[in-house]
């Protein structure tokens, strides 16, 4: 016998690649870095006071603030701790010709300066207390992930540290640490071992029951070396599923012709039943007379699709 579906169009792939971004239960996150990350830099609006690490309410006129307290301003004065200290200008306490004050004070009569003094004002500055701080935080043009900033990531990811994770695609919607799932049992299944076979579509779209009746159908057949009848099952359930599908890439692909789409998706439904036939020892010999190459490469990408990525434009006609 020949080889059938050989030379496959690369519209085939289009549409199998859709049906595996659509059905398939797990895909691998995409991810790309964005850098080591800066220490945080910035206060919020409503603290902006930066005060060590922490940030703080501002304080009131004639105050300012160390940590959590806010400290009476000493103006001209210094400020000591909770002192405000000033000195003023120097004044003459003796006169030099004063020797009882010279003895009493022990002041060297030759030196004249000994003879100027000055008086140091100090008080207790007032305060108040203005709350416990909150941390830091990114300035606007950084996003925060732990106790660092970041670059923000392009708006189809989400970052976590250094690196950007792709958002699930809608179907896939349950998030799978490094993947998406379509829900919380495909995910723990899926994220041990990554299955992309054709036949999880054909369960998923037609029911476990009638996969698995057609194909105990075919396998009996193939068992009695009755090949047309396993060939006419193959395309009764091919075009079984190409009914659940059509109406899907009717509006996915409603730039290409109709006549086109129906054509496309047949050939593809084909290729994903005997796809999934292939684990099927006897079927063997019906299976190797079509070529998959499409088929494999478009459900063996692996990686969640980002919105849009399809090609939806005809590239030739088939």
């Amino acid at each position: 016998m020949d080889l059938l579906y050989t030379n496959i169009s690369p519209n085939v792939e289009i549409i199998a690649h859709e049906l595996f971004r659509k059905y398939q239960p797990f895909c691998w996150r995409r991810t790309y870095g964005r850098g080591v990350g800066h220490p945080l830099n910035a206060c919020p609006v409503d603290q902006p006071d930066k005060s060590g690490l922490l940030c703080y309410p501002k304080c009131q006129d004639g105050y300012i603030g160390i940590g959590p307290v806010c400290w009476e301003d000493c103006g001209n004065m210094t400020a000591v701790g909770i002192f405000c200290v000033g000195t003023s200008s120097s004044f003459h306490l003796l006169s030099k010709h004063d020797t009882f004050l010279k003895r009493l004070f022990s002041i060297d009569s030759t030196n004249d300066s000994n003879y100027e003094y000055s008086y140091t004002r100090i008080f207790v500055r007032k305060s108040y207390g203005r709350g416990v701080g909150t941390p830091m935080i990114c300035s606007s043009e950084y996003e925060q992930s732990g106790a660092l900033c970041y670059v923000p990531c392009d708006k189809k990811f989400i970052g976590v540290g250094p690196v950007c994770w792709q958002l699930c695609p809608s179907f896939q919607s349950f998030t799978c640490v490094v993947g998406c799932a379509i829900t919380a049992s495909d995910c723990i299944t899926t994220i041990l071992e990554l299955t992309v076979a054709a036949l999880d579509i054909l369960h998923f779209i037609l029911g476990d029951i009638s996969v698995d009746n057609a194909i105990a159908n075919l396998i009996a057949s193939a068992t009695q070396n009755d090949w047309p009848a396993v060939a006419k099952n193959t395309l009764i359930l091919s075009e079984q599923f190409t009914e659940k599908v059509l109406s899907y890439f009717l509006k996915k692909f409603s730039d290409w012709p109709v006549d086109t789409i129906e054509e496309t998706t047949k050939n593809t439904s084909v290729l994903l039943t005997v796809a999934a036939l292939q684990n099927a020892e006897s079927l063997a010999p019906f299976t190797k007379l079509f070529s998959l190459d499409y088929i494999i490469a478009a459900f063996n990408k692996g990686l969640c699709d980002l919105p849009d990525e399809l090609p939806h434009s005809l590239p030739i006609a088939i």
